[in-house]
């Protein structure tokens, strides 16, 4: 099979830093089907693949063995196809196959919008992708469980590589961290996908949307430097917020 990041995968470790190395399978369940063809039916396969990939290159022979706090990914996973009967949709669902396959679609995802998988932002990203009580999408329900697909895709489609362009849409995390999403969604994703107040993030994490910078009182040193090297790439203009509402300035995460 072609070495291409399509087949690849991301081992994330720390140590006194932190590390990345990509690796490329050379067998892939067995060569037995077109690894860009997998489904659901995988899932346990491409699990057990992915750590048995990350035990060979740190030479162990079980994931509790390994000497690192790892996270590990596919780069791409596709997007799970359901059954067209209901019945066999909502049993499918509940399956231990479905969930370990949702668990590497979104991992995936979520990798490939951040620069790391120990960030802020790639946590506020997992975060997004569960029920957080939200009416409408999570029918008020606060667990870990995955939202539906539907609003997976929906999110993800709002989302944009660490390439894409910062100064349209992004939010700056505490840890210097960031995302890039669509210029007119900031207050969809922290409303509806993480049931929090635009007001109160905003004042806790940094806006940027159309070539402005919103910037407060309580920004950290690594807000400071990826704004900093945002405005080295682009035109940014700043726009100061006023941190010192009646009720307090933020909510806690």
């Amino acid at each position: 099979m072609p070495r291409d990041k399509r087949n690849s995968l991301h081992i994330y470790w720390k140590t006194d830093k932190e590390h990345h190395k990509v690796l490329y399978p050379k067998s892939i369940l067995g060569n037995k089907v077109d690894w860009r063809k997998f489904d659901i039916d995988m899932a346990y396969d491409l699990y057990n693949t992915m750590w048995t990939e990350a035990c060979y290159y740190f030479n162990v022979l079980v994931p509790n063995d390994l000497p690192y706090r790892i996270k590990i990914c596919w780069d791409t996973i596709h997007i799970p196809s359901l059954p067209e009967d209901k019945e066999e949709k909502n049993k499918l669902k509940q399956s231990d196959m479905y969930k370990t396959y949702m668990e590497l679609f979104v991992e995936s995802e979520c990798r490939a919008c951040t620069d790391s998988m120990f960030s802020d932002a790639y946590n506020t990203l997992i975060k997004a992708c569960k029920h957080n009580g939200n009416e409408d999408m999570d029918d008020g329900i606060q667990d870990d469980n995955y939202k539906d697909i539907i609003w997976l895709n929906y999110l993800i489609e709002k989302l944009h590589y660490q390439n894409g362009r910062a100064d349209v849409g992004s939010y700056v995390f505490r840890d210097g961290s960031y995302i890039v999403l669509d210029s007119a969604c900031h207050r969809m994703f922290v409303e509806e996908f993480l049931n929090k107040k635009e007001f109160d993030m905003e004042r806790y994490w940094v806006k940027v949307s159309l070539y402005s910078v919103h910037t407060h009182d309580n920004m950290t040193n690594e807000q400071w430097d990826t704004i900093c090297k945002f405005t080295k790439k682009y035109q940014l203009s700043e726009s100061k917020l006023d941190i010192r509402p009646a009720d307090g300035w933020f909510r806690k995460e």
